[in-house]
Order: structure tokens, then C-alpha cells, then sequence
């Protein structure tokens, strides 16, 4: 599975059961990443390989096996809302970082 961007940027490519060379669209030519988990002769019907845990990010996420939740969110995954403070804080230091940045220049 490949995850575009709207400019067109590949921003994942995945694979499970192993890796494979993409022919074609936007990963024409990119390795995939296999992500380390299979579906086996044993997985329950109704199970589907999707992310599970706690966080704000890819990485804080791993794959796994579960039940199916298409149109869900995944059962066992939660997003930590960043709080709005930060929010600001980061947004004002990028700012404040431009303004000194600028005047060095200017």
C-alpha cells in the first residue's frame, strides 16, 4: 500500500509477507517496507493487520492482528490530542525563530 501526498510525494509504502518493487504510479520504482506482521492460516475470519496503541505518531504505533473495524478508527489505537498550548508555544517559537533569522539578514 502506498500513502501519496497531495503533491504527489510518497510518504509510506508498505507491504506484508515481505518486500516488493513497486511497478508503476507514484512508487514506480520504491522498495517496499515490510511491516513485520503476516496473516496466517490461523487468523480468525473478520480479522484484519492494523495499528494498535497509544500516541501521536506512526512510531508510537505497532501492527498487529485484530478484529476487523473498517470505517473505524482501529479498536486498540488512540490518539493523543496535542494540547493546545503547545500548539502555541511551538508556533510562536518558529515565529520568534524567523524574526531573529530575518533581521540577521536584514
Amino acid at each position: 500500500m502506498a500513502l501519496v501526498d497531495p503533491t504527489g510525494s510518497v510518504v509510506f509504502f508498505i507491504s506484508y509477507e515481505g518486500t516488493f518493487t513497486a511497478v508503476g504510479g507514484p512508487a514506480n520504482g520504491l522498495l517496499s517496507t515490510d511491516i513485520g506482521v503476516a496473516e496466517h492460516g490461523g487468523t480468525p475470519v473478520g480479522f484484519s493487520l492494523q495499528l494498535i496503541g497509544v500516541g501521536t505518531s506512526y512510531a508510537d504505533f505497532s501492527w498487529s492482528a485484530a478484529p476487523n473495524t473498517f470505517g473505524a478508527v482501529n479498536a486498540g489505537q488512540t490518539f493523543v490530542p496535542v494540547p493546545a498550548s503547545l500548539l502555541l508555544l511551538g508556533s510562536s517559537l518558529l515565529g520568534l525563530g524567523a524574526l531573529g533569522w530575518r533581521r540577521k539578514r536584514g
